[in-house]
């Protein structure tokens, strides 16, 4: 797939989740992932999001330290962070040259 294409389909499947995850749907479970509610799966996107961001950004070879990869809570919302990550990852992605 193209990159910008792909990049495209990121950002529109980003903000189908975070228009789901409103406040009061948060805590609303998620049948494809058990035991999971809405909260735990944004937060997981992010932490992707940031993941892989990290891993391209920094030209890492292996896994990035997990002080590197936590969300919390008192600095931004769920919704925030996968955003943010969301739009880090997508700018890192566009700018990595295709080799």
């Amino acid at each position: 797939m193209e990159r910008q294409r792909a990049l495209e389909l990121l950002r529109q499947e980003t903000r189908h989740v975070l228009d789901l995850a409103t406040p009061d749907a948060l805590k609303s479970p998620v049948p494809s992932c058990a035991g999971w509610d809405l909260e735990e799966v944004v937060v997981h996107l992010g932490n992707v999001y940031n993941w892989i961001g990290t891993i391209v950004d920094l030209r890492l070879s292996g896994p990035p330290g997990t002080e590197q990869l936590t969300w919390r809570a008192e600095q931004m919302s769920a919704q925030e962070w996968m955003n943010d990550r969301a739009e880090r990852v997508i700018a890192v992605l566009a700018a990595v040259p295709d080799d």
